[in-house]
């Protein structure tokens, strides 16, 4: 049985391990192998997730008979020149777990945290399992929101897709 419930700092080594399987996972082919192959789960990152999840607004974590095995980040959109209150920063599945609705459910808890408010998520360009798991989920490309960023010295372009809510813009 799945069960979602908000993430505390005790996560920290669950959701680390599953960013770090995610990353060599999802972006092998869109980021250096060296980078890839350098990450990690150290103490230095534990340490490094419990101040995310003791900062963050929403933090939420999917668990199993196995432990965690996904977690969701969101809040207020970081972005000010989009249409949307709230984005969904982060969204992780253990590998092992993926295509098995967890990822569903935890977007489901998020939209009702954030009370079926209209949201945006920014997935890397190539990242086609992302892109497509949003759109089948209703998310709604919208390329005039895209945006660049730096990770670990490599530029990146962010696709941002929109999803409607209740107070869509």
């Amino acid at each position: 049985m799945l069960k979602i419930r908000p993430a505390t700092p005790e996560d920290a080594f669950d959701i680390a391990t599953i960013n770090t399987l995610g990353w060599k996972k999802t972006y092998r082919g869109l980021m250096p192998d060296q980078i890839l192959d350098s990450l990690a789960v150290t103490e230095e990152r534990v340490e490094g997730w419990k101040k995310v999840i003791q900062n963050a607004e929403i933090y939420m974590v999917a668990e199993n008979e196995n432990g965690v095995v996904g977690y969701l980040s969101g809040g207020k959109s970081r972005e000010p020149n989009v249409p949307y209150t709230y984005e969904l920063y982060a969204l992780y599945v253990h590998p092992d777990c993926q295509r098995s609705g967890v990822g569903c459910a935890l977007v489901k808890a998020f939209r009702k945290r954030i009370k079926g408010a209209a949201f945006c998520v920014y997935a890397l360009d190539g990242n086609t399992c992302a892109l497509n798991f949003y759109h089948k989920i209703g998310g709604v490309r919208y390329p005039k929101y895209d945006s660049d960023s730096e990770t670990y010295g490599v530029m990146m372009h962010d696709l941002m897709l929109g999803f409607k809510g209740k107070t869509h813009a």
